[in-house]
């Protein structure tokens, strides 16, 4: 889990950024990206948590104290 956490505060803003352009593709074959968009929202909205320096400062510790950082900074988002 630890290793699933950091690949998510670490990538995360590239992943949706390569999935936009997936989105982009399925528009233009006509297809509406429903689930891509969906995914894009969710990969960036986890990247700007886990950008936060308090997410960020947890990714050397143990999965209960990182998913509690993260926990509380998509509390703090909505």
């Amino acid at each position: 889990m630890p290793y699933n956490l950091e690949r998510m505060v670490n990538h995360d803003e590239r992943r949706a950024a390569e999935m936009e352009e997936v989105a982009d593709t399925l528009r233009e074959l006509g297809v509406e990206p429903l689930m891509t968009a969906a995914t894009v929202k969710r990969q960036r909205e986890m990247g700007q948590i886990g950008s936060q320096q308090a997410v960020r400062g947890t990714l050397n510790k143990d999965r209960v104290v990182m998913l509690g950082a993260v926990s509380a900074a998509a509390r703090d988002r909505h």
